[in-house]
């Protein structure tokens, strides 16, 4: 565990799942697939925490932190590309929200598992977790009856 893991992703990845609570009281009444997509998006938060808890060790790619490293990054990944598109297709907040969370969950391991041949690692890498991060800020901005019922925000 790096200082760079604990402020990049730890930190992160912690508030987020703790705020995904937000969001899941914000869901309380909607459809059972909408709060398991919230639960989905908290465990990938988590994910994301795991990710600087085992920074992967360059000497070695079958080390025991690169291997939980890359179970913490396929955590992320896989868990919000399934909730994301279970919040978009249940979650009952607007034609905005839903589209949103859809994107997001599509292009997010789009970035993540694509992206190095264009990007690169690094870069790509930087982008998924930029547009993960941003869909996590506007997801838990909105409060039930933010959005009206065309999907414009109020």
């Amino acid at each position: 565990m790096t200082p760079t893991g604990i402020l990049l992703y730890l930190l992160p990845g912690l508030s987020l799942a703790w705020l995904g609570e937000r969001l899941r009281t914000g869901l309380a009444n909607d459809r059972l697939l909408a709060r398991v997509g919230v639960r989905l998006v908290q465990i990938s938060a988590l994910g994301f925490a795991m990710r600087g808890l085992f920074a992967p060790a360059s000497a070695s790619a079958a080390s025991q932190a690169t291997r939980l490293h890359a179970l913490g990054w396929s955590l992320w990944w896989i868990a919000f590309l399934a909730g994301g598109l279970l919040l978009g297709l249940a979650a009952r907040r607007g034609k905005v929200f839903s589209a949103s969370c859809v994107a997001a969950a599509l292009f997010v391991p789009a970035a993540a598992l694509a992206g190095p041949a264009w990007l690169g690692p690094d870069a790509a890498n930087w982008l998924a977790n930029a547009a993960w991060a941003a869909w996590w800020l506007f997801a838990v901005r909105l409060r039930p009856g933010a959005v009206a019922g065309d999907g414009a925000l109020r």
